[in-house]
């Protein structure tokens, strides 16, 4: 729309000048104006502000300054729109992150603490066998086991044959003949010995003349024994004589040598092997409380049973009803232990938990989390919002705040300045209430534009040197 002005004097515009030089990010094309800058009062901008809308999706129907992630990168929306790829089209888009390059392979870090045992997993099929391995040294000698129950009576081998009987032993030599001994008393009278065979009657001789008989003269002494005649007639029984006394025994001779052992005969063969024995536990049953237990036994001596009977306890008093609630429930860092710790008593407790955080997976996209949290464990490459500007973790910490920390958070994203105003602009310095025709121009001593009202303070009326236009 043109501006229609009426100049009353020939005056110049009164006014601050500076050269083009000196206005900053201005463009310059033809004669110059001394003025390079006025406020318009313009439509307030849409809030600073982004709210993240996680994985961009076709399916979704999006709205300005709603933000997104593609593909590794963040995109923030400009106009509401539906399946539109973000890296396609940059009216409905514009990228805020752009994916960065993987990262070199950080040092490995120490080994976590065990995890639980996982459940059994199924049996995997049979392998081949494999080769024989080589025979192992001979290990020690076991301790003795105890005395094993006797097994049943094999059967009887076959007899075995007989040996021949052993060389007779050489006969020991005759022992000396002791000294003949005393007379012992006279022994009682033998049986009477058998009737001699009767001998051949001989002739009847002639009768001779009796003669006369003589005194008995003196015993005399005994003889020497003579040789063993042959067995005459039985002779008349004699006196009886007077009993010496018993003669000393003899001196006993020398045992003869023990003859040489004979070989020994041939082994009987082996008898057949008794019958394995074999022991079944039967189902255990539970007896009554305050029964006895027992065992019976069934089967054989070689196949046996055995039946067991185990009383239960008796009842036990009945224990104070206990009550537990839980307590907290927090996050801990990962590689951290998992804590429950009782805030109550035995009787009434309140269990408070504590559970890590996993292990950081594999790298990947960035993860959303909205407001900073500072009672939160952030991981790598999890993003917030804090104090309008984006950050996104490069390690993992807790309670540290976004912006003070770069080796923890690096910025994505700065807070802009408020829509439809200019003051947090760095190289401005605006009143808080300008007044009515107002104009930015620029200090090059400060180096900062500022508002100034070189035309007066009534709105809509320029005034330059008292007239109007």
């Amino acid at each position: 729309m043109p501006i229609t002005a009426t100049i009353t004097t020939n005056d110049p515009i009164q006014g601050t000048t500076t050269t083009p030089a000196e206005v900053a990010a201005s463009t310059s094309v033809g004669v110059q104006p001394q003025i390079t800058r006025m406020e318009i009062p313009g439509i307030k901008g849409a809030d600073g502000d982004i709210s993240w809308a996680g994985t961009w999706s076709s399916t979704t129907t999006y709205t300005e300054n709603q933000a997104v992630q593609y593909n590794g990168s963040a995109y923030v929306c400009l106009q509401g729109n539906s399946d539109i790829i973000p890296s396609d089209n940059t009216n409905a888009w514009s990228l805020m992150v752009s994916k960065g390059d993987i990262g070199a392979t950080g040092i490995a870090g120490d080994d976590g603490d065990a995890g639980a045992t996982g459940a059994q997993g199924s049996a995997g099929a049979r392998g081949e066998r494999g080769e024989t391995g080589a025979t192992g040294s001979q290990g020690p000698a076991g301790a003795t086991g105890s005395q094993g129950d006797t097994g049943a009576q094999g059967l009887k081998g076959d007899t075995g044959a007989t040996g021949s009987t052993g060389a007779t032993g050489a006969t020991g030599s005759t022992g000396a003949t002791g000294a003949t001994g005393l007379q012992g008393p006279a022994g009682a009278d033998g049986n009477d010995g058998n009737d001699g065979t009767d001998g051949a009657q001989g002739p009847q001789g002639s009768r001779g003349q009796i003669g006369i008989t003589g005194s008995q003269g003196p015993q005399g002494n005994i003889g020497a024994t003579g040789a063993q005649g042959p067995q005459g007639d039985t002779g008349a029984t004699g006196a009886q004589g007077t009993t010496g006394s018993a003669g000393a025994d003899g001196i006993k001779g020398d045992s003869g040598a023990t003859g040489a052992q004979g070989p020994q005969g041939d082994t009987g063969a082996t008898g057949a092997d008794g019958t394995d024995a074999t022991i079944n536990i039967l189902t255990t049953i539970t007896g009554d409380s305050g029964t006895d237990a027992s065992v019976a036994q069934t089967g054989t001596p070689n196949q046996t049973s055995l039946q067991f009977t185990i009383p239960r306890g008796n009842q036990g008093p009945s224990g104070t009803a206990a009550a537990i609630t839980i307590g907290s429930v927090l996050t801990g860092a990962a590689g951290t232990d998992v804590s429950v710790s009782n805030s109550g008593n035995t009787i009434a407790s309140v269990l408070d938990f504590t559970i890590p955080r996993g292990d950081r997976g594999a790298d990947g996209d960035l993860v959303w989390k909205g407001g900073w949290n500072s009672s939160y464990p952030y991981q790598q490459n999890e993003a917030v919002y804090y104090n309008g500007s984006s950050y996104i973790a490069i390690a993992s910490n807790q309670n540290i705040t976004p912006g003070t920390d770069t080796a923890k958070w690096n910025i994505m994203a700065s807070a802009g300045a408020e829509g439809g105003s200019i003051g947090s602009m760095e190289d401005t310095v605006i009143s808080a209430n300008p007044s009515d025709n107002s104009i930015i121009m620029y200090q090059n001593s400060s180096t900062k534009w500022k508002d100034q009202a070189p035309f007066g303070n009534t709105y809509g009326d320029v005034s330059i040197n008292g007239g109007t236009f």
